[in-house]
């Protein structure tokens, strides 16, 4: 079994849940799987919960199927690009790259025609009320 973790979603009630979509085989709720982060170190885990997707619901499962997108719970410290595989298989499907959120702004003097009048005196002046 292989599975690509896309995205991260927090419950309150579970936790943590890791959402990708499995590449080959199946899994169950309560099997035991590897995880390969991306430091390449593997950590043997538990999936307590397992949900699938109908739609826009996320609804609880027992067993998912290869091509099935999916999420799980009882992953700590899990993260995008990661590898979810089988504890006999563990090799990791090749990461994906997230880049940085980068955000630019630019502060400056207020150049509009209507800089320094206050609203109600420009509404005066446009209804030509004195």
């Amino acid at each position: 079994m292989k599975l690509l973790v896309t995205n991260i979603d927090y419950n309150d009630y579970v936790g943590r849940l890791a959402i990708g979509r499995i590449f080959s085989g199946s899994l169950r709720k309560g099997d035991w799987i590897s995880l390969a982060n991306g430091n390449g170190e593997l950590r043997k885990t538990k999936v307590t919960f397992l949900y699938a997707f109908q739609g826009l619901e996320r609804v609880e499962t027992e067993k998912a199927d290869a091509g099935d997108i999916v999420a799980l719970a009882g992953i700590d410290g899990i993260n995008i690009g990661d590898t979810i595989t089988d504890l006999e298989d563990s090799a990791p499907l090749p990461r994906i790259a997230v880049d940085e959120p980068t955000i630019s702004m630019i502060f400056s003097v207020n150049t509009s025609p209507f800089a320094g009048w206050r609203e109600d005196m420009l509404l005066r002046d446009i209804s030509g009320e004195a």
